[in-house]
């Protein structure tokens, strides 16, 4: 059971000025921070990394593009 990095899909619902809010699975999380260099928008799937399991942790690593 060691912690692990994780990389999932999630849904932004909205933005703040502290971070945006994502669900992921059933769950909000709020004011979560994102390293990509452009705004997201309410509905956009998005992909976030949770560092060693730690969900108080999380990023946003992006947008995720639908070919």
């Amino acid at each position: 059971k060691a912690p692990y990095d994780k990389t999932v899909g999630g849904v932004i619902k909205a933005s703040t000025s502290s971070g945006y809010t994502v669900t992921i699975g059933n769950t909000d999380y709020t004011n979560v921070p994102t390293i990509s260099s452009t705004s997201h928008s309410a509905n956009e799937t998005v992909k976030v990394m949770i560092p060693q399991g730690q969900y108080n942790n999380m990023f946003i690593l992006g947008k995720v593009k639908l070919v």
